[in-house]
């Protein structure tokens, strides 16, 4: 077992350093275990484009993140960095939004969701954030 995930790390670092999504790599199906992997060792992938299957969490001002509970390490964040211009990421903010609204709670309203999203690994203000470029497909918990 051991070798076959070594294995399968090194054809993910060598084709994602060809600019390849790293989920195309790890298998559509296998996205969950991507994140995990991939919040592991951030500094790998930096400047690199990547899919991830997570829980979105964000208070709708201070925080908000991407969030998996299943890592065998523990819980792994990944902070959300900047937004992209995509359709799909104005549709996500906008029933955020909508969903903030419904409630009567614009300004500290916690969501939380289950998201496909793509972006590129950066370093913001010291931290490693993902960039969001496409959210694939999204759904509200609350």
């Amino acid at each position: 077992m051991l070798i076959w995930r070594a294995r399968l790390l090194c054809c993910v670092l060598v084709l994602s350093a060809y600019g390849l999504p790293v989920s195309a790599v790890a298998g559509g199906a296998d996205t969950e275990s991507a994140f995990c992997r991939i919040s592991e060792g951030l500094e790998q992938y930096r400047g690199k484009s990547v899919e991830l299957s997570a829980r979105y969490v964000s208070d709708s001002r201070h925080e908000e993140v991407l969030e998996d509970v299943s890592c065998d390490e523990g819980r792994r964040i990944i902070d959300v960095g900047r937004h992209g211009d995509a359709d799909s990421a104005k549709a996500f903010y906008a029933e955020r939004k909508r969903i903030c609204a419904e409630r009567d709670s614009l300004y500290l309203c916690n969501v939380s969701a289950n998201v496909v999203v793509t972006g590129t690994i950066n370093v913001l203000s010291g931290r490693f954030v993902l960039d969001i470029e496409d959210i694939k497909s999204f759904s509200f918990e609350d």
